[in-house]
């Protein structure tokens, strides 16, 4: 994962790159002084562009991590 922002304060948009190995449903973690998740819709097999608001209520922007999940279907052989 690649984030244009280098440092996001709250409010701000976050503009970031998701390179996935495959397709599926993407969710990402906002982790820090708490954590949420964030829906990334259906994301493609591929580079993924995309961009989310960080809540205006987050209070330790400077220590923001996100974390990507995306999940498929598997292999159904």
């Amino acid at each position: 994962m690649t984030v244009s922002t280098a440092e996001p304060q709250p409010g701000d948009s976050i503009d970031f790159v998701i390179d996935s190995p495959f397709a599926g449903a993407g969710l990402v973690y906002l982790v820090g002084s708490e954590t949420r998740v964030e829906s990334l819709g259906t994301l493609s097999e591929g580079s993924n562009d995309l961009s989310l608001t960080l809540p205006e209520s987050w209070d330790n922007a400077e220590g923001l991590w996100l974390l990507p999940v995306v999940y498929s279907q598997g292999d159904r052989r």
